[in-house]
């Protein structure tokens, strides 16, 4: 074993025993576990957290409740201003009208929670893991947060508001972003089969969840970002989607009308059985949505590995010369 891999995993391990002390802490006299008992009691009932609710000093500034494990079941009401949260356990937890201004989130674990009608400004999530959580229920609001290298699998959105948000290296993977709503919005680093929408497919989840804000994606930028699979739905307006320039991403408008573009050329092309094949399937997956979606992306990779190669440079040479 190289001394390099030997010093990376002495430095991994010490990082988790510290992350554990933060935890433990909280457990070490009667005091830091009373401050920590009167903590979750009051997060139920509406607590305003100040200063004295912590039995620790300031860290950067911020009030100090790095290591909490959570084992309330619910937090509803709660106001949370400059307050660090890292290394923090709430898995499981219902978070509702609660407000969360100017506070960081690092390597904190929000799998399986349940958020209902919360705002979050202003604050940093670095690392943290959304695993199977419910994010956006009653129209929860992000604004002006960061999420850097946060855990997105199998989560749930339900409506959620994103304003003035970066996506930075997120790992956002097989996700239906299920009427929510992105405005200002910058994307890093990867997305793999994501949906976005305009708002929901149906009046039965209207009635279910709520009216949603209407998706208009503006000011959204994709410049940084590599894309594969992506769908796009339900009214979802791109018109200032900003993508990376390359010979690979293009963005269409009157999408349904290039698709029919596209079906009337192939009809009096000479085509081998193959191309033609492939062409129509191409035509009769992307006209599902194209009857309610004016926009759409593609990454032309993603087309050509699952239609050929011949065939990709038909659908995107009528595709392209649609005016």
């Amino acid at each position: 074993m190289s001394a390099s891999l030997n010093s990376w995993r002495n430095f991994k391990n010490q990082i988790t025993m510290s992350n554990k002390n933060l935890q433990k802490r909280w457990a070490e006299n009667k005091n830091t576990n009373n401050a920590l008992i009167n903590l979750l009691n009051g997060i139920q009932i509406g607590m305003v957290i100040q200063n004295t609710h912590s039995p620790f000093e300031s860290i950067n500034g911020k009030i100090d409740l790095r290591g909490i494990t959570c084992v309330v079941t619910k937090i509803s009401s709660c106001s949370a201003v400059n307050i660090d949260f890292s290394y923090s356990v709430f898995d499981r937890t219902w978070i509702e009208k609660s407000k969360f201004s100017d506070c960081l989130f690092s390597n904190v674990d929000f799998s399986d929670i349940s958020d209902h009608g919360n705002v979050f400004q202003r604050c940093t999530f670095t690392e943290c893991r959304f695993n199977a959580a419910a994010i956006g229920y009653e129209g929860s609001k992000y604004i002006s947060c960061n999420f850097n290298k946060c855990r997105f699998d199998k989560t749930s959105f339900i409506r959620p508001e994103f304003t003035d948000i970066v996506f930075n290296q997120c790992r956002i993977r097989n996700v239906d972003f299920n009427a929510s709503s992105f405005e200002d919005c910058v994307f890093k680093g990867q997305l793999h089969d994501v949906w976005f929408r305009g708002s929901f497919p149906s009046k039965t989840q209207v009635d279910n969840f709520g009216q949603p804000k209407v998706n208009l994606m503006r000011n959204v930028s994709f410049e940084e970002l590599d894309f594969h699979n992506l769908t796009f739905s339900d009214n979802c307006n791109l018109s200032s989607v900003k993508i990376k320039e390359g010979i690979n991403y293009f963005k269409f408008d009157k999408w349904s009308k290039r698709i029919e573009s596209l079906r009337q050329h192939i009809g009096y092309a000479e085509l081998l059985n193959d191309e033609m094949r492939e062409i129509e399937s191409f035509m009769n997956i992307f006209s599902v949505h194209a009857k309610n979606q004016d926009w759409y992306i593609l990454n032309q990779d993603d087309i050509q590995r699952d239609y050929g190669k011949n065939a990709t440079t038909l659908i995107f040479r009528y595709l392209n010369d649609f005016k």
